[in-house]
């Protein structure tokens, strides 16, 4: 046997048996709040949600970094969906097994927290990644943070 076909012997063999998972790919749902402040952490509406370590945002092309991610009043959506084996794509509101948890999740809101990066003021477009998806660009506004007073009056100090 030659030395290539023993490679691709061994590389067939370390490789037989294994499996990769196929993610889900679909577009997220993704809310932007009226304005937020840069330096400032602000939540987005997201869905579907992910872990915060799978999740990937980015603000006027610079990273925001994820504070933490919520799921509030899901819990009968959360069990109505694993009860019909709704994938993380499959929408509540359209035909299928998934159209009758539409009512269980009407109220479930699900959100991701971000530290919004140091861009100055303006409209800038946030898009976030994570294993099931991608957002569409959106604007967010941007305002600058509010200056804090400050104690210098000018005046010399004297004794």
């Amino acid at each position: 046997m030659t030395r290539w076909h023993a490679l691709t012997f061994a590389a067939l063999t370390a490789c037989a048996g294994t499996t990769s998972e196929q993610l889900a790919t679909c577009t997220l749902t993704l809310t932007v709040p009226d304005a937020v402040v840069a330096g400032a952490t602000a939540d987005f509406g997201l869905d579907p949600i992910s872990e915060p370590w799978d999740i990937v945002a980015h603000i006027g092309g610079l990273r925001a970094a994820v504070v933490e991610t919520a799921s509030v009043d899901c819990d009968a959506c959360d069990t109505c969906r694993t009860e019909n084996v709704c994938g993380a794509c499959d929408s509540t509101a359209t035909d299928g097994a998934c159209a009758t948890c539409a009512d269980a999740c009407a109220t479930c809101r699900r959100a991701v927290t971000l530290q919004v990066p140091d861009v100055a003021p303006g409209a800038w477009p946030i898009v976030i990644v994570h294993r099931y998806g991608e957002s569409a660009p959106a604007l967010v506004d941007v305002s600058a943070p509010a200056s804090e007073p400050s104690n210098d009056s000018g005046a010399p100090v004297g004794p």
